[in-house]
């Protein structure tokens, strides 16, 4: 199924392979293997498929489950992000839990996820050393590498790697806490290190 231009679609859509760009709004939900998404998508349903890739702004009311998603742009959820691996270059939005094997997340802009828990957690600001900007399609305006950054209430794993991060609680078993990060709480079972230049107000090893 391939759809583009000013579209707007009633009902889901549910086929194997879905490729959309442009202006598409979809009262239902879309369901495939493989989902190719670019451009400016509404999805008042849900979005489910074995590959998804999310370019541009996307706005997910529903949720979003998937094998191997991959976001570059901007892509907010109304509810929860289950998948096994998940790769951002640029800004997520979920007002509930994003919860994946693989989480790496290359922060390009601003970003807010309520409840992030993975296996492997890496939130990296690559802006920091490579410099460049960003457009953010929230604020409708350029962002520096300076403005990047992921706000949660809690983040949970195994592995976990921060920077440019704002938490209330970091939970895990391993977990490095790199620059430009403030974090109310962590624990941890392994090991635990925090950049000169980030605040934790509390560690403990549980």
């Amino acid at each position: 199924t391939h759809i583009s231009g000013g579209v707007s679609i009633e009902g889901d859509i549910d086929s194997r392979e879905i490729k959309m760009s442009g202006g598409i709004k979809i009262s239902g939900s879309v369901r495939g293997a493989d989902v190719r998404i670019s451009g400016g998508t509404s999805i008042d349903g849900n979005l489910q498929g074995d590959t998804l890739d999310l370019s541009g702004g996307t706005k997910i009311r529903g949720g979003l489950k998937g094998g191997q998603v991959r976001i570059s742009g901007e892509t907010s959820v109304g509810n929860d992000v289950e998948c096994d691996e998940l790769r951002v270059h640029g800004s997520i939005f979920c007002n509930e839990t994003v919860n994946c094997g693989l989480c790496e997340i290359d922060l390009a802009g601003e970003s807010e996820i309520r409840e992030l828990v993975g296996s492997k957690i890496t939130v990296l600001n690559k802006g920091r050393t490579e410099g460049g900007w960003t457009f953010n399609f929230k604020k409708l305006k350029l962002m520096n590498k300076e403005d990047s950054n992921l706000r949660a209430q809690t983040i949970e794993g195994d592995d976990i790697i921060l920077e440019n991060t704002t938490a209330e609680i970091v939970r895990g078993m391993n977990i490095r806490i790199g620059s430009g990060c403030l974090i109310k709480r962590v624990e941890y079972s392994g090991t635990y290190d925090v950049a000169v230049d980030s605040r934790v107000d509390g560690a403990e090893k549980v």
